[in-house]
C-alpha cells in the first residue's frame, strides 16, 4: 500500500467525533474505522467527547507508506505502531504499555495482520484525497518538527508522532508561575516544619509538581510585553523600546524561538482544541508583532509572512469561539488588537501592505472589529499609557 493510512484498531464510538487537521467527522450515524490517501507532510489527528466537550491531539508526520496503527482511548490517542513503506517498525508511542498482547520485541509484530484488517475495513476508512487541504497547508507551512518537540516535550519521542494535547493543558509559564505563587505562601509551613525537625518539601507543593509531571505541559516562549526594554538603556532607548517592541523581537523572541512555528502550532490547538494557554500565546505574539515599528521598514518580508498567515488563520477562525462583547463570550477577544492594529498601520503607512488592509476589512465584516487609529505623535505620552493599560489588563 503506498498510500498513507491512519487505523483504528476498533470502530470509533458513537460519542467521539474524530477528526484530522480542519477536518472533523460524525460517528452517529456510520462507521469508522480509520483514513486512507493521506497526503505527505504535517497532520493533526484528534478527537472531541460529546459528554465532556474535551479536545485532544497529536501532530503526525507522513511519509508515502505508512501505516499509523492507533487505538483510541478515552482521552487519548495510543499510536500503537508506526510502520514504513517497507515494512519496518519505526515508531509507536507507549507501545510497551499497550493493551494488545503484542510480542514486546518491536521486529516481531505481525504487520500482515493489520495490513489484513486496513483492506478487510477499507470501505470504512475515510478517503482523504477527496478534501481540500490547501488551507490547512496554509496555516502549518512554517512548522517543524524541532517547535513541536519543544512545546511538547512530553511524549514527543521520536520525528513521527508527537505528544498529546488536550483542552485543558496549561503551559510552562502558568505552571511556573502557579509554583512561584504557592512557594511563597508555603515558605512559613515548610520553615516551621524544619523547626521542629521535619525538613520536608511543602506537600502542597510536591503534589503541584507530581501533577506536571505527570500530565505534561505546553512549553511556549515566555512572552513578557512589561519587559521589551533593552539591558542598559538610554533615556532615549527606554521610551524607544517602551512605544515599540522591535528591540524586543528581533533580539528576545526571534533569537530564541521559531516565531512563525510557534505562532502556527499555537492557533492550531487554539482553535482545533480550544486551549486556552494556546490562546493566549498566539495573542500575545501579535501584540507584539503589531507593537513593532522600526523593525517593520528593516525586515518587511517577516511581516508580510506574519500577516499573511494572520489573514489564513482569521478566514478559519469560527465566530462561535469569539467574544463578540454581547451574547458570545467565546475564548478570542480580537478586540484586544483593535488598538495595537491601528498602531501597526501607522509603523506601514511609507511601505504599504495590501495584505493588512484586507486582514483590517476582515476583522470588520466577520468580527466586528474596528480598528482604532493611533494617537497623533504629538499625543505619544497618551498613547504609552493606553497601550500599558491595555498590556497590563491582558496579561
Amino acid at each position: 500500500m503506498d498510500g498513507i493510512t491512519i487505523y483504528f484498531i476498533e470502530d470509533v464510538q458513537r460519542h467521539l467525533s474524530v477528526g484530522i487537521d480542519l477536518f472533523f467527522f460524525t460517528t452517529q450515524t456510520s462507521r469508522l474505522r480509520g483514513i486512507k490517501l493521506l497526503d505527505k507532510g504535517t497532520h493533526f489527528l484528534h478527537c472531541s467527547d460529546y459528554t465532556n466537550n474535551c479536545r485532544f491531539g497529536l501532530f503526525i508526520v507522513c511519509e508515502p507508506g505508512d501505516l499509523f496503527v492507533v487505538n483510541i482511548k478515552e482521552d487519548a490517542f495510543e499510536v500503537v505502531l508506526v510502520a514504513d513503506s517497507h515494512g519496518k517498525v519505526v515508531d509507536g508511542v507507549e507501545f510497551f504499555e499497550s493493551d494488545m498482547n503484542l510480542d514486546d520485541s518491536v521486529d516481531n509484530i505481525n504487520l500482515s495482520k493489520y495490513r489484513g484488517e486496513v483492506l478487510a475495513n477499507l470501505a470504512y476508512l475515510l478517503n482523504y484525497s477527496q478534501f481540500d487541504n490547501s488551507q490547512w497547508r496554509g496555516i502549518v507551512g512554517d512548522v517543524t518538527w524541532d517547535q513541536v518537540r519543544q512545546i511538547i516535550p512530553k511524549g514527543t519521542t521520536s520525528r513521527k508522532v508527537s505528544g498529546a494535547v488536550t483542552t485543558t493543558d496549561s503551559s510552562k509559564q502558568e505552571n511556573d508561575s502557579l509554583l512561584l505563587a504557592i512557594r511563597d505562601a508555603s515558605r512559613n509551613r515548610t520553615e516551621k516544619s524544619a523547626a521542629y525537625g521535619n525538613g520536608q518539601e511543602d506537600k502542597i507543593l510536591s503534589s503541584l509538581k507530581e501533577d506536571v509531571n505527570a500530565n505534561g505541559e505546553l512549553v511556549f516562549f515566555p512572552i513578557d510585553l512589561k519587559k521589551t526594554i533593552r539591558p542598559n538603556a538610554t533615556v532615549v532607548e527606554v521610551t524607544h523600546d517602551y512605544l515599540d517592541k522591535s528591540w524586543y523581537l528581533q533580539n528576545v523572541v526571534c533569537k530564541q524561538t521559531n516565531f512563525l512555528a510557534e505562532f502556527e502550532i499555537s492557533f492550531v490547538f487554539m482553535m482545533i482544541l480550544n486551549n486556552f494557554n494556546s490562546y493566549r500565546q498566539w495573542m500575545n505574539l501579535m501584540l507584539v508583532v503589531l507593537g513593532c515599528v522600526d523593525a517593520v521598514t528593516e525586515n518587511p518580508g517577516f511581516f508580510l509572512r506574519v500577516i499573511k498567515i494572520w489573514k489564513s488563520q482569521l478566514e478559519l477562525l469560527p465566530e462561535e469561539i469569539v467574544d463578540d462583547g454581547m451574547s458570545n463570550s467565546g475564548l478570542v477577544d480580537l478586540k484586544l488588537l483593535a488598538e495595537p492594529m491601528g498602531h501597526f498601520k501607522s509603523a506601514i503607512q511609507s511601505s504599504g501592505m495590501p495584505e493588512f488592509d484586507y486582514v483590517v476589512r476582515l476583522m470588520r465584516s466577520k468580527f466586528s472589529v474596528e480598528l482604532v487609529e493611533s494617537e497623533d505623535d504629538d499625543d505619544e505620552s497618551d498613547y504609552q499609557s493606553n497601550d500599558q493599560n491595555d498590556s497590563d489588563d491582558y496579561l
